[in-house]
């Protein structure tokens, strides 16, 4: 699924992206920042204008010598539209040199953009919260890959925007790559047509078999463990629905609290398991059905949202 990432191999992609560089401004006005290189950029293809960046670099005109500046700048450019204009033509933003240093920062950083926080709503990864509406991306053991994905994606409640800061770069490896999914959905058109088509099969298509489940599927298993558990990568069904559960809630309250938070997921089912008389409540398994395209409101292009065979 890498399909936009750039490599140390992409030595023609940065020679040509400087070449390209002054010829492809938006005739934008940034709003106290500017378009800088950034090694690491390539150029889109198809469906894309041709030599639209990934990411688009931005730095401040003046560098910021304190947080309060740079929050200042930020939500100036955000208010102008601007960000949003760019996020459409090039998928990602990439701020250099704004001077975050530690998580309280990047918290401030990312309400300066005035974009609603997300809240979560089940999540089965274990994460550690660093700041306000910021936490670690995964506290998995770093010998398992985090394979590419579109956050959230096995849920119908997901995140707008995705913002990321190194909080301590390792000596090697740890880098996040990126993708479009709008080229990953072109390529996948090229060479699998029978798959999209019956990820996305409706009623009265070829491709729709009454006796086949379209879209795709996802189970997740949450075992009842303590609120503080830390010994397992994954969440258990306290720390993922248990939000609103108080140490007095008897076995049916808790099991009525946590039901209820699963409601708001609208494409969700699930069932209790292995209760007994040392786990009372149970272990529970839920089951996501969603459609396997979404529908970009910014670009009114289909981009991959899953990557998974629909069940049949």
């Amino acid at each position: 699924m890498a399909v936009a990432v750039a490599s140390k191999a992409t030595d023609k992609v940065h020679q040509t992206i400087g070449a390209d560089y002054n010829s492809q401004r938006d005739n934008l006005n940034l709003v106290g920042f500017k378009r800088t290189l950034y090694e690491w950029s390539m150029h889109l293809p198809a469906p894309y204008e041709l030599g639209t960046e990934f990411p688009l670099a931005l730095s401040p005109t003046l560098l910021p010598t304190r947080l309060s500046e740079l929050v200042a700048a930020v939500k100036k450019l955000s208010a102008s539209g601007v960000v949003r204009v760019l996020l459409t033509k090039h998928g990602a933003i990439y701020f250099r040199d704004v001077g975050v240093q530690t998580a309280a920062d990047f918290s401030q950083f990312a309400a300066a953009f005035g974009w609603p926080a997300h809240e979560d709503i089940g999540n089965p990864v274990r994460r550690t919260v660093l700041a306000p509406n910021v936490a670690t991306a995964n506290e998995g053991p770093n010998t398992q890959p985090i394979y590419p994905h579109n956050e959230f994606g096995l849920s119908p409640h997901y995140p707008q925007y995705v913002l990321f800061y190194c909080a301590g770069a390792p000596e090697q490896g740890g880098e996040t790559p990126i993708n479009s999914s709008i080229v990953l959905y072109e390529r996948l058109k090229e060479t699998v047509p029978e798959f999209l088509n019956a990820l996305e099969a409706k009623p009265g298509t070829q491709y729709h078999n009454a006796d086949t489940k379209q879209g795709v599927k996802y189970q997740l298993f949450y075992p009842k463990k303590p609120r503080d558990n830390v010994s397992s990568p994954g969440t258990s069904v306290l720390q993922s629905y248990g939000k609103k559960i108080l140490d007095s809630d008897g076995v049916e309250d808790r099991r009525a609290k946590i039901e209820k938070e699963i409601k708001r997921l609208p494409t969700a089912t699930w069932q209790w398991e292995n209760q007994s008389e040392s786990n009372q409540l149970g272990d529970l398994r839920v089951w996501q059905r969603l459609p396997g395209m979404l529908q970009n409101p910014d670009i009114c292009r289909r981009v991959a949202e899953q990557c998974s065979a629909p069940e049949t």
